[in-house]
C-alpha cells in the first residue's frame, strides 16, 4: 500500500488505533490477512483525507477520527493505492 501521511508518525496513539481497527475488521472475516489489509487501507486513506483538512499534527489527530467515521466504500476504492 502506498497511502498514508507523515503526520501519522507525529500523533500519539496512531499505531494503537490501527491495531484496534484491525481487531474490528478481524471480527468480520476468517481471513486475518484480508482483515489486516482492509484495515490498513482504510486507516491510511483516512489519514490522507484528514491531512487535506488539517493545519498540522494537532488538528490532524482530530481530523483522522472524523475521516474514519465518515469514509465510505466508494471513497476508499477511489483513493486506495495497492502495490
Amino acid at each position: 500500500m502506498a497511502n498514508g501521511h507523515r503526520w501519522l508518525t507525529q500523533v500519539t496513539g496512531g499505531g494503537c488505533a490501527l491495531g484496534a481497527l484491525m481487531a474490528a475488521f478481524a471480527a468480520t472475516t476468517d481471513d486475518p490477512l484480508l482483515a489486516a489489509t482492509a484495515a490498513t487501507a482504510t486507516y491510511t486513506v483516512a489519514a490522507e483525507v484528514a491531512a487535506e483538512r488539517a493545519a498540522g499534527p494537532g488538528s490532524f489527530a482530530v481530523a483522522l477520527l472524523d475521516s474514519l467515521a465518515t469514509l465510505n466504500p466508494q471513497e476508499l476504492t477511489e483513493k486506495v493505492v495497492l502495490r
